[in-house]
């Protein structure tokens, strides 16, 4: 990925295949063995995760408890949580957790909206985007490229000056109803398939 150039670009080229935020699957279960073959170890680990943690970042809780202890952030040895499609069980390293919010900081740069940013602000994945840099910016976890000279086309502040997305980021952004009727959805899709949307956090002995 040209945004991301440290991992392998296949995750986000497959990211989708296990699972999306909603109950479709572009994959059956049945031919979970068939991709991790084509696939390497880290590969493959990261694809199936990719969904999981669509859903933990858009039902809102992993952020706002990760940002409470982002002075303990070392401590933190593993997150355990379940894949979208099967339900089974995933361990992350905590490297493996920056990295999977890399990827995905990368992927929700192709859903901010195209133009209207102003009237957009509230947007679901806008605000995600938003909190997701926030967290990786100030825990210092951030790898992946943002250009935030990027413009909204013919918007412009209230000096004249053209809209960018590192304007954006450098804003405090309310927390709307929108983004509280987005993170109730998720929870339903994930109870219709029997999908435990919850997690658990590993801190070593060192008090977090």
């Amino acid at each position: 990925s040209v945004h991301y150039k440290t991992v392998s670009p296949k995750v986000l080229f497959l990211h989708s295949i296990m699972g999306v935020g909603t109950n479709l699957f572009p994959m059956e279960a049945g031919k979970i063995p068939q991709l991790k073959g084509l696939l390497n170890e880290f590969e493959f680990k990261h694809v199936a995760a990719f969904p999981s943690l669509i859903r933990l970042i858009t039902y809102g809780k992993i952020l706002p408890e990760l940002t409470r202890k982002i002075n303990n952030l070392e401590s933190l040895e593993s997150i355990s949580f379940h894949r979208v499609i099967d339900n089974e069980r995933i361990v992350f390293s905590a490297e493996d957790l920056w990295i999977g919010f890399n990827y995905q900081m990368v992927h929700m740069l192709d859903f901010l909206p195209a133009t209207n940013w102003k009237q957009e602000i509230d947007d679901p994945l806008f605000q995600q985007f938003l909190e997701l840099h926030e967290f990786l910016t100030k825990s210092k976890k951030i790898v992946a490229h943002v250009d935030k000279s990027l413009e909204s086309p013919l918007e412009k502040d209230d000096n004249g000056k053209p809209l960018s997305v590192g304007m954006f980021l450098n804003m405090v952004i309310p927390k709307p109803a929108k983004r509280w009727a987005s993170a109730q959805s998720i929870k339903k899709f994930s109870d219709e398939i029997g999908h435990d949307i919850g997690y658990t956090i590993t801190w070593s002995s060192t008090k977090a």
